[in-house]
């Protein structure tokens, strides 16, 4: 009878817990605790999950959040009927209530890391979109230059010091509807630059030298992607299928990233992931719920969901979902 050694000329390697580098990627070995044979396969972006993380204290949706990783992320404001001022961080495992917004508002956008960051315009209690800018220091928020345009739902790219704002809808006067305007900070004052090629209601990231932004639409689906580069925009890539109000992890300066979740019609929420990889848009593993609207995070390897209106009705969503990225895949072995 042929074995194993006889044919690769090597045995089957005993161990007592799984690998957990990609040195062993394409070995079979047999696990003794768990007493069965095991193979090691590439991990990557096809290979990710959604996982559950830690709730949320105040379950909300249209929040601002942003961050760099799931270790590291805050939530502030979003609609708890009314919008509210409520920010919490999120340190990989739990959230922690930390000080407030001065000014409570929903559907704004967010730039920057948990430890500093922007909350920018956005729709306070009552009809009507604001001018409003608050900068995070890791503890408190603090008043900053308001934006030419008030909008809410507008994209928001970059970092504390150097952002844009593009995009968005106003609510009330003057001028309801959705805009093209966009924006740039400087650390000190709101510039205007480039418009969009056309208005609409974004979600982004990047930074703010290149960056991109997502058509939201508030009821129609949209797959539109706008690239920017630090002067102006163009129309790029469509991905596959067509949302409102997505999630968005582009952080940094983005040559890949993922979206997620959205409203394939205006009753039904997507759990949809898709990654773009610099050219070409690729479906990939679902999220664990499905929901629109949601406060995002991270880039395309290590990435957070969090709250967002997950019915066809608003509701107050608290969960969090971790998106990772695996080096390596193991599989057991079957026979029959």
């Amino acid at each position: 009878m042929a074995t194993y050694k006889g044919i690769q000329g090597f045995s089957v390697q005993t161990l007592a817990a799984d690998p957990d580098n990609t040195s062993w990627v394409g070995s079979i070995f047999y696990n003794s605790t768990e007493g069965v044979f095991k193979t090691v396969k590439p991990g990557g972006i096809s290979a990710a999950t959604w996982a559950s993380g830690g709730p949320m204290n105040t379950g909300r949706n249209n929040t601002f959040g942003t961050g760099q990783t799931q270790n590291g992320a805050v939530c502030a404001g979003g609609d708890y009927a009314p919008a509210i001022s409520f920010t919490e961080t999120y340190d990989g495992t739990s959230w922690t209530e930390v000080n407030n917004l001065n000014n409570g508002r929903q559907d704004g956008a967010a730039v920057g890391t948990y430890t500093s960051a922007l909350a920018i315009t956005g729709t306070p209690p009552g009809p009507a979109s604001t001018t409003n800018v608050e900068a995070w220091d890791g503890t408190n928020w603090t008043a900053e230059s308001d934006v030419n345009t008030a909008v809410q739902q507008a994209a928001g790219l970059g970092t504390s010091g150097a952002a844009l704002k593009a995009g968005g809808s106003t609510w009330g006067t003057p001028a309801p509807g959705n805009k093209a305007n966009t924006e740039v900070w400087n650390g000190s004052t709101w510039t205007e630059v480039n418009d969009l090629p056309t208005t609409d209601q974004l979600k982004g990231g990047g930074s703010s030298t290149a960056g991109f932004g997502l058509g939201l639409y508030a009821v129609s689906p949209s797959a539109t992607v706008y690239e920017w580069d630090g002067t102006s925009w163009s129309t790029g890539t469509s991905y596959n299928t067509g949302r409102s109000r997505v999630g968005t992890s582009i952080f940094g300066t983005p040559t890949e990233f993922i979206i997620y979740g959205g409203s394939e019609t205006p009753t039904i929420r997507s759990t949809k992931t898709e990654y773009y990889n610099g050219t070409s848009w690729t479906e990939v593993n679902d999220l664990s719920i499905a929901v629109a609207t949601p406060g995002t995070c991270g880039t395309s390897t290590d990435a957070l969901c969090f709250a967002g209106n997950w019915t066809s009705t608003p509701a107050l969503n608290y969960n969090t979902q971790e998106w990772t990225v695996p080096d390596i895949v193991i599989n057991t072995l079957t026979t029959s």
